[in-house]
């Protein structure tokens, strides 16, 4: 057998031929697989479409025919999916070709214009678009206080108000599961617990509610009433406020005091139900957060006066119609004090719906905010309200929307109704395209990240715009995903 001398040692030829044929199969995995780093393996694989990139499909195509003339400024979009089923991160690139199928010469019907054929497709801009797979709300689990760091205990033999009115500053009351016929009042610094939404219930049908405070009077009735600082409310279903009780709009929870409220925080509930608005704010900070508000006559919710705030990881759902003449029934209604910011981040707003007489609206921004207050919507899934996705009556120069789904909303996804424009860039429109009113400014966000985590699913969008009118024909354009070598 014939030996071959490496580093004074003597290697079959057999082996090393083996060892090198084994070298190869790994660069030629490297290229079906792209920029990657690590031990690669057989059961490395990109796909898009759940069709495979690699093995013996070493490009992914994404194949769209078009037939007859095509009008200048007309978009076709397309939504699809790569997965890195590797160990190891993955990176891709694309490559767009139109091809013309006639290849004759004509006029184009815009021009009229003699072309040559194959400069029938030179009209057509291709862009790589991102969808936003983060965006919306990812709901954090909720855990109860440990025994021991509760002050008070409160089971249904026992009443949640008289616990509060019994409770010093500062406590730590758990309500145990079950369900509790009343409504209640906390007007001191507290924190109420309940033991999760599926265990406990503040069911206010029946209950005769009063107002809070004098202060706001019939705005103020509701099933959960909160007029002190540094409160935490989490851990409950609220639910049927105002419900077969004459005469009475109540909200599910409402804060808001004689002076201005900070430090409050609504966490890990469930607000449905109300004769009204889900949750109310008037002058105070809060935090809401890991909600679900649905299923409410009002808003999901709405405030007047919202100071500095943070609204994020909330499912506002299927809120309205309140059949009031010219009222915007929305998932989340916004007016602001001077100088407020409000951030609204990571929410699914979705399925909130007018009637004949009131608009459906996912996020509706209110008169009166102007350019002393910054409004941050960013990483929402805005989709299938009624009228809007957004609709703004506020001054747009310090409103940024930017990071979000904004798909299937009746006349809008973004409506202005003032005349300085509104900074909509950067979002994701749905595959109907990009639907905002005038004073808009809006576009889509262009994917430059091309690299896929080991285990990732990315979605993106194949955005088409034809630039020029097309002559008759019959088009077909073709994407391919390529791993990059």
């Amino acid at each position: 057998m014939k030996k071959i001398n490496i580093f004074g040692k003597q290697i079959s030829a057999i082996i090393l031929g083996l060892t090198l044929m084994a070298a190869l199969a790994s660069a030629g995995l490297l290229t079906y697989f792209g920029m990657i780093t690590g031990t690669a393996e057989v059961s490395q694989s990109v796909t898009l479409d759940n069709k495979q990139c690699g093995g013996s499909f070493p490009e992914c195509i994404v194949e769209g025919a078009w037939n007859g003339a095509t009008t200048a400024g007309n978009t076709i979009i397309d939504a699809h999916n790569l997965s890195n089923n590797a160990e190891v991160p993955a990176t891709v690139d694309f490559n767009t070709t139109c091809e013309n199928s006639i290849g004759a010469d004509s006029l184009s019907p815009s021009t009229d214009e003699y072309i040559d054929w194959a400069t029938h497709c030179d009209g057509i801009t291709t862009r790589y678009v991102e969808y936003f797979d983060d965006a919306g709300a990812d709901l954090n689990s909720y855990e109860a206080p440990a025994t021991a760091d509760c002050d008070i205990t409160v089971d249904t033999s026992g009443s949640i108000q008289t616990a509060i009115s019994g409770a010093n500053s500062g406590d730590t009351i758990c309500v145990e599961a079950g369900t509790y016929d009343e409504t209640i009042l906390i007007n001191k610094n507290v924190n109420l617990a309940g033991a999760g939404t599926d265990n406990t219930t503040i069911d206010a049908s029946g209950v005769e509610v009063q107002a809070a405070i004098n202060a706001y009077s019939q705005s103020s009735v509701s099933a959960v009433a909160i007029t002190a600082s540094d409160v935490t409310f989490q851990g409950f279903t609220v639910k049927n406020a105002g419900v077969g009780v004459s005469g009475v709009d109540a909200r599910g929870i409402f804060v808001g005091g004689q002076s201005d409220l900070t430090g409050v925080k609504l966490l890990n509930n469930k607000v449905i139900n109300s004769e009204a608005s889900g949750i109310q704010v008037q002058y105070a900070e809060v935090e809401v957060k890991d909600n679900e508000v649905t299923n409410n006559q009002w808003d999901g919710f709405v405030s007047f006066n919202l100071e500095i705030s943070t609204i994020s990881d909330n499912i506002f759902s299927n809120n309205g119609p309140s059949e009031q003449e010219g009222w915007n029934d929305a998932g989340i209604e916004v007016g602001l004090v001077d100088g407020a910011t409000v951030a609204i981040s990571s929410n699914t707003i979705k399925n909130n719906g007018g009637s004949g007489q009131s608009n459906g609206v996912g996020i509706y921004l209110r008169e009166g905010i102007t350019a002393n207050e910054d409004v941050t919507i960013e990483q929402n899934v805005i989709n299938t309200n009624g009228d809007y996705g957004i609709l703004s009556k506020a001054n747009p120069s310090k409103i940024d929307i930017h990071y979000n789904n904004i798909v299937n909303n009746g006349e809008y996804g973004v409506k202005n109704n003032i005349a300085n424009d509104l900074d909509a860039t950067n979002n994701w429109w749905g595959t109907d395209g990009i639907s905002v009113s005038e004073n808009v400014n809006a576009d889509w966000m262009t994917k430059t990240d091309m690299t896929l985590a080991a285990g990732e699913t990315d979605y993106f969008g194949i955005v088409n715009e034809f630039d020029i009118a097309l002559i008759p024909d019959s088009y077909t354009i073709r994407t391919k995903v390529i791993p990059v070598q």
